[in-house]
């Protein structure tokens, strides 16, 4: 009684096989993965006992699918394990990185060593056939194949949203249906004494271009200062504006700061009471809390109490 056949795909099946000249009683036998550890119970569900009955006939095959008869999935990096019912180990088999998907499998069929095959689950195990990129299958250096993606995602790729899709030559995924996640850049500090410095901070997941946003203060008769093109804001980042430097207002003891995006739209905005902003007004946590007036100015670095 061998393993004969795993995919780490789809209902991550495991087939075994009976190459002996006799039918075999499998009852109590069973299949665990590489996550099953014996002394260990939180482990258990990683683990498939054959109900009491369980035989495959002499040439004949059995097929184990995820959620009708085993618990567990089998990954893209795994082992399975396949012991008779006094525990000892009737035969084992593991693989690296996508060698099986689309199967894992004995060639020759029950006796060879194990290779990634095309899936024949309860019939005889074949060469998996030559990479075809449009097939729907992701073969050989394929980073995918038409819909079969490999699990990848519009947000597994770091956008927020979005279809992703393959490239017609199977080499890369295609990203243009994806939405990009939204910079959250908000104003994170300012002062109203001496270079009137503006932090902003990126508290999003991307990076910002800020190319066309601007900040202003209170005054709607002062000019705000546009951010020229080039200028971004990295994750977990702040950017520090001075006066004279960057903008030519003052902030004052009753005051604030607008920023807004290149179509004009506010992102974020805050304002202080007399003297709030001295010797700065800030958020506590970093781009997410409230503003309070905080006890020292900490512009380029995070916030203090």
């Amino acid at each position: 009684m061998v393993i004969n056949e795993v995919a780490s795909v789809g209902d991550d099946l495991i087939e075994l096989y009976n190459r002996g000249d006799r039918q075999v009683d499998l009852s109590g036998w069973a299949v665990h993965d590489a996550d099953y550890v014996a002394a260990d119970p939180a482990t258990a569900d990683q683990r498939y006992v054959l109900t009491a009955g369980s035989t495959i006939a002499a040439g004949g095959y059995l097929v184990l699918t995820k959620g009708v008869d085993h618990g567990f999935g089998l990954g893209d990096i795994d082992r399975l394990v396949l012991q008779r019912n006094d525990g000892t180990t009737a035969d084992e088999t593991s693989w690296t990185a996508s060698q099986a998907n689309p199967s894992w499998c004995r060639l020759p069929n029950g006796t060879g060593a194990f290779a990634t095959c095309a899936a024949t689950f309860g019939a005889t195990n074949v060469e998996r056939p030559a990479v075809v990129c449009g097939d729907g299958v992701i073969g050989g250096t394929e980073a995918c194949d038409g819909v079969a993606l490999g699990g990848r995602t519009c947000m597994s790729e770091g956008f927020a949203s979005g279809t992703l899709g393959c490239a017609r030559d199977c080499a890369s995924v295609d990203t243009s249906a994806c939405v990009a996640r939204a910079p959250a850049v908000v104003i994170n500090e300012a002062s109203s004494e001496g270079n009137d410095n503006i932090e902003l901070y990126n508290a999003g997941t991307a990076v910002a271009d800020l190319a066309g946003w601007s900040v202003i203060d209170s005054d709607p008769t002062n000019t705000p200062y546009v951010f020229p093109a080039g200028v971004t804001l990295g994750v977990g980042a702040y950017l520090v504006l001075t006066r004279n430097t960057e903008h030519t207002f003052g902030l004052g003891g009753t005051d604030g700061v607008t920023l807004r995006d290149a179509g004009g739209a506010t992102i974020d905005t805050t304002t202080w009471p007399a003297s709030g902003a001295i010797p700065a007004w800030c958020r506590r946590p970093d781009g997410t809390g409230a503003f309070a007036t905080c006890t020292a100015a900490t512009f380029g670095a995070t916030n203090g109490p």
